[in-house]
């Protein structure tokens, strides 16, 4: 849609993202936010200081409206690229307009879970094929994945951080396949660690030249502090701590599948 006026009244109020009905559009508006401090950002911090490992470094948005102009010059990125993302409709210093895309992928497969293995692989692949033209999500949590009905495909939305401002795109990706096996590990109550690695085999299909050194170096600081965290009653930890857990545990069996076929 073209000549869309984004400076309307009722885009000012209520919560920073929510969705409107205008001439029989369905739009999402998002009105800036500062970064507000979390003890997983402090986490971080705290890591990156300790460990030689860039892919940790803290990548929440700067916020305000220059955050919200770098998010729509992303999604257009993708869009040029081929990706599926919402269509920005206009931005300002106040808000960004988008169309709507779709439904998260996380809310369609709790709707549809029989979909769920086909729609993970799914995902994973187009992840994949975004690394292998050199572009990196951010945050690809499964919420921050579209799937477009009419389509069968899966897309991207919320492109608010943006790792390659922190730390070499290689380490910016390789946290992107961590962070998303992460957040499938929940589909996943079962064999989860069998079920991750097949993902990650999907990804690095796509992916081609996977980024292996910035994750070897991951699960060689990582997983021994895993492992001590499992024995020190990793089953209460909070449920990010557990995703990252089951992501290091898939990624050291990845690399010890891959130590043994060198061997032979």
């Amino acid at each position: 849609m073209t000549n869309f006026d984004i400076n309307r009244p009722e885009f000012l109020d209520g919560p920073r993202v929510r969705s409107h009905e205008v001439e029989g559009l369905r739009v999402w508006v998002k009105r800036p936010e500062a970064p507000r401090a979390k003890i997983w950002l402090a986490l971080q911090h705290l890591l990156s200081r300790l460990l030689p490992l860039p892919m940790l470094r803290p990548t929440v948005s700067s916020g305000g409206s220059l955050a919200l102009l770098e998010e729509s010059k992303r999604l257009k990125d993708f869009a040029a690229a081929g990706f599926y993302v919402p269509v920005v409709l206009g931005v300002n210093d106040r808000m960004m307009v988008t169309q709507d895309a779709g439904i998260e992928l996380k809310s369609y497969i709790h709707t549809a879970p029989e979909e769920a293995a086909a729609r993970l692989q799914q995902a994973a692949q187009t992840l994949g094929q975004l690394h292998r033209q050199g572009l990196v999500h951010g945050r690809p949590y499964l919420k921050d994945f579209i799937w477009h009905a009419s389509s069968q495909s899966v897309g991207f939305l919320d492109l608010e951080e943006n790792p390659v401002a922190v730390m070499p795109l290689a380490d910016a990706q390789a946290r992107d396949i961590w962070l998303f096996l992460g957040s499938c590990a929940q589909f996943f109550p079962h064999q989860t660690t069998e079920h991750l690695v097949a993902l990650y085999d999907n990804y690095a299909v796509e992916a081609g030249n996977v980024h292996q050194a910035p994750l070897r170096c991951l699960v060689m600081w990582l997983h021994p502090i895993a492992r001590m965290i499992k024995k020190c009653g990793g089953a209460k930890a909070g449920k990010d701590i557990a995703r990252a857990l089951a992501s290091t545990d898939a990624l050291a069996c990845i690399f010890a599948r891959l130590r043994g076929s060198q061997k032979t």
